[in-house]
């Protein structure tokens, strides 16, 4: 029954068996290969190394490092076939995803609406100085769509949904307008483009390009709690 190849630096140097990459002592014999060196292994970071014995380092040294040069070559060797391996299982790897790809890509999924996870909330909306006119024109729009609509919620929403400008410049010199939201309609979606293509279906995407682009630096959406009513 063969056993696990045991390998004892007794007949080497103190140090011939660390690991000459991590230090580690936790190394494991490979055999000689048919070489005069004794291969070893790193069973920490898998560094493969070989050494000579004492009798052998002597020969080597009296033959001009003869030894020395079998085990740089050696160790050549063994990194270029580690690299080889690698190389193939990359290649294969990428073959493998590019043969799983879809010619075409799957549509993009719908954006996740607008909801308010709490009672009440303001979205902060950073608009462009020259775009403020466009901006009061979608929610003239957004005004009207609410007021329109079939959907009690939307009813609801229009109800407690107040546009406020502020009269203090925003940041960068932007113009900020914020929607008041008090109380919010629970599970109601207050996504601005999904309200105005329910009313105005053939309009939405002039309407929707209009909306955008009077943006400055984006909405932040600020959902809000409240801590105390102090007329009461």
């Amino acid at each position: 029954m063969p056993t696990e190849n045991v390998w004892s630096p007794d007949s080497h140097s103190l140090d011939a068996g660390r690991c000459r990459r991590c230090g580690s002592r936790d190394v494991r014999h490979l055999g000689n290969a048919h070489s005069r060196l004794d291969w070893l292994v790193c069973n920490v970071c898998s560094h493969v190394w070989g050494i000579a014995d004492a009798a052998t380092e002597n020969a080597s040294r009296r033959a001009g490092g003869r030894v020395l040069r079998e085990r740089a070559a050696r160790f050549v060797s063994h990194v270029l076939w580690r690299t080889g391996a690698v190389l193939c299982v990359a290649l294969a790897s990428a073959s493998l995803v590019q043969a799983q790809t879809p010619q075409a890509a799957a549509p993009p999924q719908p954006a996740q609406g607008r909801v308010f996870a709490s009672d009440a909330g303001i979205v902060l909306n950073f608009v462009k100085p020259e775009k403020t006119h466009d901006f009061e024109a979608i929610v003239t729009k957004l005004r009207e769509a609410l007021q329109k609509s079939d959907k009690p919620e939307r009813k609801q929403q229009a109800a407690s949904w107040k546009v406020m400008k502020a009269l203090e410049p925003g940041a960068n010199g932007s113009v900020l307008y914020m929607f008041v939201i008090d109380p919010a309609v629970k599970g109601a979606d207050y996504t601005v483009s999904t309200i105005l293509s329910e009313a105005f279906p053939q309009d939405v995407q002039a309407l929707y390009k209009q909306y955008v682009d009077c943006y400055a630096t984006g909405q932040n959406f600020v959902n809000l709690s409240l801590v105390s009513q102090l007329g009461q």
